[in-house]
């Protein structure tokens, strides 16, 4: 029997997730049952938590990565503009690409 707020593994159109009961077991038509809700596969166990908590960490890891090079980028966009003629090239044809082969 489920009661409101355990842990759960619901199978959703990505595959499996983690999910909180919101409304304990009741009987319904199957006319009345909404579309939203996800079918539940099974309780979540220790394995399942500790796997919902690596991906939390790792998510926040990846937030902050990302919050951190967004502002490195920022600052030397904003550096550029200021020295607009830093980054021209002074030579013929412009900028090479350094990984193309000169003959």
């Amino acid at each position: 029997m489920l009661r409101k707020d355990d842990l759960v593994i619901v199978d959703t159109e990505e595959g499996e997730e983690i999910g909180t009961v919101a409304i304990p077991n009741r009987t319904l038509e199957d006319e009345k049952i909404p579309k939203e809700l996800k079918r539940v596969v099974r309780i979540a166990n220790s394995r399942d938590l500790k796997f919902y908590e690596d991906c939390k960490r790792k998510e926040k890891e990846i937030q902050k990565t990302t919050k951190r090079r967004t502002k490195r980028r920022a600052r030397r966009t904003r550096r550029s503009r200021s020295r607009p003629n830093a980054r021209k090239s002074r030579g013929r044809g412009g900028h090479t690409n350094p990984c193309r082969r000169k003959f």
